[in-house]
């Protein structure tokens, strides 16, 4: 037992070092103007410095149109150090009252937005890109220049 015991316990400590929590997949569901938008969450963890990440998969569908595309976000941070801190904003509501603090993903021209305290169980989250002309003939809206959509629903 002493032989096996102290690797298992640098096994785990190795693993907590490289992730320090990881929640369950997540599945986000919109319907708009008859064309379905969805976006899987997958991997949602947190580095050791603390800068939460997830792997997500967008998907759109209509009448005679699929359009997909898939990578990595990772939460916005600055780095002053060794000292880590996350892009958090405090936005205001149309009535000019401030609303929960936010946290912004990026992934090249990809952006999400997640509640601040809901990093690695977001029970809503946003999904912004521009369209280049390229993207935009792949698309349901050819007239779109950018995709913009809020998920609020989660499908098991």
């Amino acid at each position: 037992m002493l032989k096996i015991f102290p690797p298992v316990v640098l096994l785990l400590a190795s693993c907590a070092a490289s992730v320090t929590c990881s929640a369950t997949d997540l599945h986000f569901v919109e319907k708009r103007s008859g064309v379905s938008h969805q976006l899987d969450i997958a991997n949602l963890t947190m580095d050791v410095r603390g800068v939460p990440s997830f792997n997500y998969s967008y998907r759109q569908q209509g009448p005679g149109c699929t359009f997909t595309m898939a990578g990595k976000a990772v939460a916005g941070y600055d780095d002053d150090g060794g000292k880590v801190a996350l892009e958090v904003y405090n936005p205001q509501g149309a009535d000019g009252k401030a609303v929960p603090p936010i946290l912004a993903f990026h992934d090249g021209g990809v952006n999400f937005t997640v509640a601040r305290k809901e990093m690695l169980a977001p029970k809503s989250i946003t999904f912004d890109t521009m369209l280049d002309t390229a993207m935009r003939a792949k698309t349901c809206n050819k007239k779109a220049d950018r995709i913009e959509i809020g998920f609020k629903k989660i499908v098991p």
